[in-house]
């Protein structure tokens, strides 16, 4: 590879680098945020109160971390640097086969 090349990977990977950490200050602040008032509002009574809050904002923590996952993943993706779980990909393909193996099996009704 030549210098100039190199330089551009180099630029490429410090931009995308700089980028997943503001995305993670942002997103990971906000995750900590939410989970700091949720630990002192668990101390009162009120709190319980309210299920429907209390689902809400842990969907608000799934999504957060969920989109800041994908957002990881995919720039990650861009350059070519994704971590891929083979362990989990074996085993969902096997999964698949024992489906399909059964697919086509009568289920026993005892």
């Amino acid at each position: 590879m030549n210098n100039a090349k190199e330089a551009d990977r180099l630029q490429k990977l410090e931009n995308c680098v700089e980028d997943i950490d503001a995305m993670c200050q942002t997103q990971l602040g906000q995750i900590e945020a939410i989970t700091n008032v949720m630990l002192r509002a668990m101390e009162t009574p009120e709190f319980w109160r309210h299920p429907t809050a209390i689902r809400e904002t842990i969907g608000v923590i799934q999504y957060l971390s969920a989109d800041l996952g994908n957002y990881v993943n995919g720039a990650a993706e861009t350059l070519g640097c994704n971590s891929i779980d083979q362990i989990e990909r074996d085993r969902e393909s096997r999964v698949l086969a024992a489906f399909r193996a059964n697919e086509n099996q009568e289920v026993p009704h005892g």
